[in-house]
């Protein structure tokens, strides 16, 4: 569109706009103007049009959901009798105001309050009753209504509301209303925003619907939505032909074509788009089954379930149904993982089950079994109460009671030294405790000979101790996650009902608990309602960088040209370790800055494990106001989570011919697109092995580092109570050598001193 067509289209708008001497709620959107936000409208300050008194309510409503802003009621005012006005209400912006949070440590969300100075009036006057007075006296500041960091504060718009309850109400089928609910948001038209009128349609500068808006609604409809058929096989034989296999699911059909009833022996299973790409990207899962599924007491359900590193918690990734509790129904939907989905599995954590064991020795042989960390101790327990006894002590004491306490608290010291080998790290001293503890309960020949043959074997004992156990894959020592995720199952979905048909927990699981995880996983990654885990650290490091005074940010922070200008500039800057006494040897970290004069990556320890922005690049932001790299690839991945979660229908429709080399490249695809970050900091770094680096600059940071190292290790030193006199004059030699070599280098290379950088 060229300039002239633009200023025609504006007197057009203007002429309409004249025409109207007083709003009613069809057209009080043309008494607004375009905003900088496409789609959002917004009043322009001290320019009042007035609509009639008995609208001005609904046209105040309207108002705010069209300039994407909330007014929140200031000051009421009732007129006098023979006064000049009848009515007036002052209306603040909901960001105005501030708040200073009273926690000592930042671990919750930033407030919405941002001392906005926008403020509106309502006015209705005497002289003329029948008209109600707008005007914007202030105008918003410090935000801008309708952006994408200003959306999350609103609430649901009206239009959104009844658009939700509308779709729940039209009695469509079960695949329709799925698809409607999946897609509520994205499902208001596009329209192009070139008038006043088409951007009054968008949806833009609106906050999306959630879970939690429409469960209740959705509650009311679904007992219609999976009966397919009285029988309730030929019901779930139509939801995997069908329903299933036409949304994008991959079936696992298992013998389900074969049965009749369910009084035949069967085994079925299904994954979705986005549990394919969770399953696709993990290698530590779990995997148990759980019972009372429906009427029939051996009918059960099996999940494997992974860790989503986003957002902390357990994440099921496939499902299979089946009566028949032997190895051959679970080797067989392995195998169909295996060689159909790509699921490689290289450790498993499953409740001691033999026939779990089996099927995974006959489908995936090279994995690592461990038996959960609950159910071992569990076992010990039964088996503690039943072979251990003190016979002598009830020989030499009649007293039972007296006896009976003394046992207790022998079986108490027996479980104790378990635990210890259990949780042991070092495998010799893992073996020596195992030595330690049958030497210690010699007398104990019925429990010593049940443990020696069932947990002390090599490949037993690999499966119960944490020796053996990858670092990294300590979320996985107990079945905690698959047990958490049966207890939501059935506490919040089936509401702790025993279920009697299987086609309605397939509804469940595809409808309900679908639509929560792709959800909560958005909802995570764009910020919007209690933090998710990786946004707790993220939060506790802006709190550090807060909290340095301003006096000292220039002293810390040194620009690429040797300055402290906060002028943002691409190439390395310097930021100065956070410790309360600064010193000669106190490190600086290098932090890059890209050409988009975005802050890319530190040098220090935090960021090198983790990946994410560590105090260092956040107080950067704070002295020049350049914006983190991280955070602008999370805001883009925001935008991409449905396309980076879901595979094309094509692919899933071929599902049987796709090879396992292709599926690996989708796989690198999408872990390009989306950024995921595990929590465990101190984990995922092997600090114990050096390595002879090839650059200088790459020297420096690894002394850097190591620095690092010593200055979070200050007070651990002081707290080893085993060491000796004589290891600790060597260990105080080694680090005065090391120090006297320091200052030599640094004396001979670190000649350059500026007004910052020189010490008084």
């Amino acid at each position: 569109m060229n300039q002239q067509q633009q200023q025609q289209q504006q007197q057009q708008q203007q002429q309409q706009h004249n025409e109207f001497r007083v709003y009613t709620i069809q057209n009080v959107r043309y008494a607004l103007a375009h905003s900088l936000i496409p789609g959002v409208l917004r009043m322009v300050p001290n320019q009042p049009f007035h609509v009639i008194v008995s609208e001005w309510k609904e046209c105040l409503a309207h108002i705010s959901e069209l300039c994407s802003v909330r007014w929140v009621h200031k000051r009421r005012t009732n007129g006098t009798e023979g006064g000049r006005v009848v009515y007036s209400e002052t209306f603040y912006c909901h960001r105005a105001g501030s708040y200073d949070t009273q926690r000592t440590v930042r671990t919750q969300k930033d407030s919405k309050k941002c001392n906005c100075s926008g403020v509106l009036k309502v006015t209705i006057l005497t002289a003329n009753p029948t008209e109600c007075k707008f005007e914007l006296l202030a105008d918003h500041d410090k935000h801008t209504p309708g952006d994408e960091e200003d959306v999350k504060t609103l609430k649901l718009t009206a239009k959104t509301f009844d658009k939700m309850i509308q779709q729940l109400q039209e009695g469509r089928n079960c695949r329709d209303i799925r698809i409607s609910l999946l897609h509520q948001f994205d499902s208001i038209s596009d329209v192009p925003l070139d008038d006043i009128t088409r951007a009054a349609q968008s949806s833009t500068g609106h906050r999306k619907v959630n879970y939690n808006d429409v469960y209740n609604q959705m509650r009311k409809l679904k007992r219609n939505l999976f009966e397919f058929h009285d029988n309730d096989m030929f019901s779930v034989k139509t939801w995997l032909d069908e329903h299933l296999a036409n949304n994008g699911y991959t079936i696992y059909s298992g013998n389900i074509s074969e049965c009749t009833s369910f009084h035949d022996i069967f085994y079925f299973g299904f994954v979705s788009s986005r549990q394919l790409t969770y399953l696709q990207q993990s290698t530590s899962v779990c995997m148990d089954a759980t019972h009372n599924i429906s009427s029939r007491i051996n009918d059960v359900l099996y999940s494997i379930v992974t860790r989503d590193r986003l957002t902390g918690v357990g994440q099921p990734i496939a499902y299979m149904f089946t009566n028949d509790q032997s190895a051959y129904p679970i080797g067989e939907w392995l195998r169909f993982l295996r060689e159909i989905c790509g699921l490689t599995i290289e450790n498993l954590t499953i409740d001691c089950s033999i026939p779990e064991v089996n099927a995974m020795h006959l489908i995936y042989p090279d994995a690592n079994i461990h038996y959960c960390a609950f159910h071992v101790l569990q076992a010990w327990n039964r088996n503690l109460g039943s072979k251990v006894s003190l016979e002598s002590l009830y020989e030499r004491y009649p007293d039972r009671r007296h006896t009976d306490d003394a046992l207790q608290q022998y079986r108490g010291d027996m479980l104790t030294v378990l635990k210890s080998i259990m949780h042991e790290q070092d495998i010799d001293t893992m073996y020596n405790k195992v030595n330690e503890f049958k030497r210690r309960f010699y007398e104990q020949t019925e429990f010593l000979s049940y443990f020696e043959t069932y947990w002390e074997p090599e490949h037993l004992i690999q499966r119960w101790t944490f020796a053996f156990t990858d670092p990294g894959d300590r979320a996985y020592l107990t079945n905690n996650m698959i047990e958490t995720w049966f207890n939501q199952l059935k506490t919040v979905y089936l509401r702790r009902v025993r279920n009697k048909r299987l086609d309605r927990l397939i509804f469940i699981l595809t409808n309900e608990v679908e639509f929560y995880f792709i959800n909560e996983h958005e909802r995570i990654l764009g910020n919007n309602g209690r933090m998710g885990p990786l946004e707790n650290q993220q939060s506790r490091r802006r709190y550090r960088a807060a909290q340095v005074p301003v006096r000292d940010i220039s002293a810390m922070i040194q620009n690429p040209e040797g300055g402290n200008a906060s002028d943002p500039m691409t190439g390395f800057w310097k930021v100065m370790a956070f410790v309360p006494y600064v010193t000669r040897s106190t490190p600086r970290y290098e932090i890059t800055v890209n050409s988009e004069m975005l802050i890319k990556s530190c040098t220090c320890l935090d960021f090198s494990q983790r990946r994410a922005p560590c105090k260092h690049m956040y107080l950067l932001k704070r002295y020049t106001n350049m914006q983190v790299h991280f955070e602008v690839e999370q805001r883009n991945a925001l935008r991409q989570a449905a396309e980076a979660v879901t595979l094309r229908h094509g692919e899933l429709n071929n599902r049987h011919t796709v090879s396992r080399h292709v599926l690996r490249e989708q796989q690198q695809q999408q872990q390009q697109e989306i950024i995921i970050i595990d929590d465990d900091d101190e984990d995922d770094a092997d600090d114990n092995n050096i390595d002879i680096l090839n650059s200088t600059q790459d020297n420096l940071q690894f002394v850097s580092q190591t620095f690092t190292s010593f200055h979070h290790d200050r007070t651990r030193v002081l707290e080893l109570p085993t060491i000796t006199q004589e290891e600790s004059q060597q260990y105080a030699q080694r680090v005065r050598e090391l120090l006297l070599f320091h200052e030599e280098m640094m004396r001979r290379h670190h000649h350059r001193r500026t007004a910052n950088t020189q010490r008084h």
